[in-house]
């Protein structure tokens, strides 16, 4: 891996980005300079749009790597401490990716893995349904971040929230040492992947099809069924209140209700 790369990782690093985060870039960047012709530093626009024309890869993935490759000539090219003199990234496309829809679990589903799931596995998705944690969060909870009033957690690019903390959890964690809320494996700290891919197969062997992230999703859609965003925003750690509006489920019924709920003047008293 070049010296460039070297550079960017430290300098993201030292920002505070998260560790996956720091991840995904090494990983992409170090890919992204082999397979060009002549490399990173010496790299043309076509070739990068080449790069993201990749077959196979859905509009999400060539959005992501787009944001990737933009962040990384943007340091690359800044003019405080340049170390290109010019930015083949600033006309990429940027592939406009269409919300998605929260899936979350069924009450059904939640009540099963909570009756059937062993440990680890059943207080990792108590964290995804009653706090809203994603997979990262969970690896990186140590116990004297839940005390009987919030759970704090340290979530994407370094940044800290408060959720308070529901009852099962408290009843959960109250007796456990400080330390690491996640079970070692091997003698290590798991990972969001291991938690991850670990839940999903635990889920599935006790009749529940679906993935942690759909826990998370039963808790963003249950916060904000009340109607404020803005309280589903801050509990679920968003940056941008539009990603929170994707928990808004709007369903037939709720259309249908509104509008035969519209007022008729004419049969007004």
């Amino acid at each position: 891996m070049n010296d460039l790369i070297d550079a960017h990782l430290s300098h993201i690093a030292a920002a505070g980005l998260a560790a996956s985060t720091i991840k995904t870039r090494r990983q992409l960047l170090g890919r992204l300079d082999r397979d060009l012709p002549y490399g990173l530093e010496v790299v043309a626009t076509e070739e990068l749009i080449a790069w993201l024309a990749t077959p196979g890869w859905s509009i999400a993935t060539r959005a992501l790597y787009g944001a990737h490759i933009r962040a990384f000539f943007d340091w690359a090219c800044d003019p405080r401490d340049a170390w290109l003199d010019y930015n083949p990234a600033l006309p990429l496309p940027k592939p406009r990716v269409h919300r998605g829809v929260p899936r979350p679990v069924s009450q059904a589903e939640v009540a099963l893995a909570l009756v059937k799931l062993p440990e680890p596995w059943r207080l990792y998705v108590l964290l995804a349904t009653f706090a809203g944690l994603r997979c990262c969060e969970i690896a990186a909870l140590e116990r004297d971040d839940i005390t009987d009033v919030n759970v704090t957690l340290r979530g994407k690019g370094g940044k800290q929230r408060a959720v308070p903390t529901h009852p099962l959890i408290w009843a959960a964690v109250a007796e456990m040492p400080s330390g690491p809320v996640t079970r070692a494996v091997n003698g290590r700290a798991p990972g969001a992947a291991y938690i991850s891919n670990g839940g999903r197969d635990a889920l599935h062997a006790v009749g529940v099809k679906a993935t942690m992230h759909r826990f998370r999703h039963r808790f963003g859609t249950d916060v904000n069924a009340g109607g404020n965003t803005r309280v589903a925003q801050e509990l679920l750690g968003h940056a941008s209140l539009q990603s929170t509006q994707v928990y808004t489920q709007v369903t037939a019924a709720d259309k249908r209700a509104a509008v035969f709920g519209l007022h008729n003047p004419a049969t007004a008293a």
